[in-house]
């Protein structure tokens, strides 16, 4: 591997993930760091240009508990950043990573569909109110970037908003093949696990909300497993579906509050000397 990239993507959540993982997996010039990618390769079954590995884990260090409904941080959320970038660090200290940010105002109301997803049961007002804190630390984009900074040197380091992924596709992925040192001649245009239309975000949350109390009766152990079975046969049943439908134009759209939003400002100043955040200055509060 030593005559090969390896780019390590480390989210953050919300921010294109799903998507930027296809494309890398649908490269057959690129390999993920497993044992069946590295023997095939050794024995010139697949001509590997670089290697990537990729979970927006990495810099959430949040865990949704399938059996209550909850969010929690095992360890405070700072801490756990600065251990995973160290241990990355030592693991792979020539590697490059890929942070790709998303502005406030956007990520939150994804985070919150993704948390209806996974059966959250909170209104979009208390899911706000309930893990502000928590939040705060993931969206400090300051400090993600100053601790890898510190953990890798500064060059091996490319921030990209998701804003450009929506804007201009092409110009993203160009940008991800560089720091492969890969040509990119065609980027990938569709959506990938999209967040729920506001009309599935109310039928999912009221019928989690029913969910959730039998998991809780039913124990921890039995509790998730009822609801990975929920989720699968309730998400996208037909009936699902026609209850979205059916309250599609009385939903409401889902906005952040000015007043909460502010919290957030100072917290990507590090971005503004970024060219590539030229356009997106309001999403990340910096004017």
């Amino acid at each position: 591997m030593t005559s090969q990239r390896l780019l390590i993507h480390i989210g953050i959540g919300k921010a294109g993930s799903s998507l930027l993982q296809a494309w890398l997996a649908g490269r057959r010039d690129l390999a993920t760091v497993n044992t069946r990618d590295i023997y095939r390769a050794a024995f010139g079954r697949r001509e590997i240009a670089g290697y990537w590995l990729s979970d927006e884990h990495l810099s959430l260090g949040l865990e949704f508990q399938g059996d209550t409904g909850e969010v929690t941080a095992p360890i405070p959320i700072k801490t756990f950043q600065r251990a995973a970038a160290h241990q990355l660090r030592n693991l792979f200290p020539e590697a490059r990573i890929l942070l790709v940010t998303r502005g406030f105002a956007g990520f939150l109301p994804s985070m919150y569909s993704q948390y209806v997803k996974k059966g959250g049961t909170l209104s979009f007002a208390e899911f706000l109110d309930r893990y502000r804190a928590l939040f705060l630390d993931v969206l400090d984009f300051d400090y993600l970037v100053r601790t890898y900074r510190e953990a890798f040197d500064a060059e091996n380091l490319t921030i990209l908003p998701f804003e450009l992924l929506g804007d201009r596709p092409d110009v993203f992925f160009r940008a991800v093949g560089e720091i492969l040192g890969l040509e990119v001649r065609k980027a990938p245009h569709q959506s990938v696990n999209p967040s729920l239309t506001p009309g599935q975000i109310a039928v999912f949350a009221a019928t989690n909300r029913h969910a959730i109390r039998l998991a809780r009766a039913l124990g921890p152990r039995r509790g998730k497993r009822f609801m990975k079975a929920y989720r699968r046969a309730w998400l996208q049943s037909q009936w699902s579906v026609a209850a979205s439908a059916a309250l599609a134009r009385s939903a409401q759209q889902l906005v952040v509050p000015t007043p909460y939003l502010e919290a957030f400002r100072g917290r990507a100043a590090t971005l503004a000397a970024l060219p590539s955040f030229a356009d997106y200055r309001e999403q990340y509060l910096l004017d």
